[in-house]
């Protein structure tokens, strides 16, 4: 019988500190959650006391230089504030239009890339040596041997364009390539 009771002690204690610590669980999220109403309330009553504290500086009834420092911060953060917000706006009115061929430019209106961005190497990409970075720039290939749209067989699924075997990213718009 030793060993049952020692089985059934050792399931008793279990099962204590299990109910211990959903107690203490329960708890501390209980205290948790009324320290964050209190840090709220706390906030909550800072910002009401800058507010009225930037009223009573506007208004001159506070002149002290803190105050004005930080009147003064508050203003150009306000400003800041105006600026982005009126740029959010124009984003989010910002609407896509679509050409139905392309014509050489992308879809931002800046002329199309002509460079293809590939995961081959056609040329050598290392310069001589002694090479300036300057002189490396002449190993790119001539625009006239990058494919232009309609002349390969793959396309863009984002927006179309003919894209160049091996092609990891769009040269139109820049999307990334899944297969090649």
């Amino acid at each position: 019988m030793g060993f049952l009771d020692n089985l059934s002690k050792t399931l008793s204690t279990g099962t204590d500190r299990v109910k211990f610590e959903a107690e203490k669980f329960q708890r501390t999220n209980k205290i948790s959650g009324e320290v964050n109403n209190l840090k709220s309330q706390v906030d909550t009553n800072l910002r009401q006391l800058g507010e009225r504290t930037l009223e009573l500086y506007q208004q001159g009834s506070i002149t002290a230089p803190d105050v004005a420092s930080l009147a003064q911060i508050i203003a150009q953060l306000r400003d800041q504030l105006s600026v982005k917000e009126k740029e959010y706006e124009e984003a989010q009115s910002a609407t896509f239009e679509s050409t139905e061929h392309h014509t050489g430019t992308s879809a931002t209106g800046m002329p199309a890339q002509q460079v293809p961005i590939t995961s081959e190497t056609t040329h050598s990409s290392a310069p001589a040596v002694g090479a300036t970075p300057v002189e490396h720039l002449g190993t790119l290939p001539p625009a006239s041997s990058v494919p232009v749209a309609g002349t390969t067989p793959y396309a863009c699924p984002n927006c179309g364009y003919s894209l160049p075997q091996g092609a990891v990213f769009c040269p139109n718009c820049g999307a990334k390539q899944t297969g090649s």
